[in-house]
């Protein structure tokens, strides 16, 4: 799970759950930040290839993009 401080210093899940796969395994993370975008974060992940997610399903690594602006309502 991703969480992000708001501007009125209030947190907000910005991507995942605890029982969701869409950051499982979040190794780190980074802005990038160009004049015209400024709100994107990447996650790196391992996945979970340990042992299954609920019992039956396997997780590779990827990279996620998570458009955090949508956090700040």
């Amino acid at each position: 799970m991703i969480v992000v401080r708001k501007a009125g210093g209030e947190m907000a899940v910005a991507a995942g759950e605890a029982v969701e796969l869409t950051v499982v395994g979040g190794t780190s993370c980074t802005f990038w930040r160009t004049d015209s975008v400024k709100h994107i974060l990447y996650v790196a992940t391992t996945g979970w290839m340990a042992a299954p997610i609920n019992g039956t399903e396997i997780e590779g690594g990827k990279v996620v993009d998570i458009d955090t602006s949508l956090s700040r309502q």
